[in-house]
C-alpha cells in the first residue's frame, strides 16, 4: 500500500469547462494572487466558477497557475491561453494534460499518467463505443 493518497485519475471537477472558466476569470485582473488554494477556491466560487482544490492542483501541475512566493496567480501561459480560440483552446488543455507527467519524477501529477494511458488506450482501439456494460480483453478490464 502506497504512503501517500495517489490520485490517478482526473476529478470531474478539473475539466476543460472548468479550467478554462478559471482561466478567463483570473486573466480579467492579472495582480491577483491567493495565498492558499482554499483561497483561490472561494474567489472562483464567489465569480461563479466551479471549482475544488483539485482544479487549482491540476491547474498548477499543467503549468496553468504559478506558485510564486507560497501564492498562487495565472501563470504566462495561463495569460495565453486566454487569448486562444476557444476549440483550439481545448486541444491545447489536452494536451498540457497529456504531456503533463514525468518518468523521472513518477508520483507527481498521476492524474496525468491516468489520462495518458487512457487516451493512448482509446487511440491504440481505433474506435471505441462507450457504453455502460464493462466490456473484457485480453489485455484488461474495462
Amino acid at each position: 500500500m502506497a504512503a501517500t493518497k495517489l490520485a490517478i485519475h482526473v476529478l470531474p471537477d478539473s475539466n476543460p469547462q472548468n479550467v478554462s472558466e478559471m482561466i478567463a476569470c483570473l486573466s480579467k485582473n492579472l495582480d491577483l494572487t491567493f495565498s492558499s488554494s482554499g483561497e483561490l477556491v472561494e474567489f472562483l466560487r464567489d465569480e461563479g466558477v466551479n471549482a475544488n482544490d483539485w482544479v487549482q492542483s491540476t491547474s498548477t501541475n499543467m503549468g496553468i497557475l504559478d506558485r510564486v512566493n507560497k501564492s498562487f496567480q495565472l501563470s504566462s501561459l495561463g495569460q495565453v491561453l486566454v487569448q486562444i480560440r476557444e476549440d483550439v483552446q481545448s486541444d491545447l488543455l489536452h494536451f498540457l494534460l497529456y504531456t503533463g507527467w514525468d518518468s523521472n519524477n513518477p508520483v507527481n501529477f498521476l492524474q496525468s499518467w491516468g489520462y495518458r494511458n487512457a487516451c493512448d488506450r482509446y487511440w491504440s482501439l481505433g474506435e471505441v463505443q462507450l457504453t455502460s456494460v464493462c466490456v473484457k480483453s485480453s489485455e484488461t478490464t474495462w
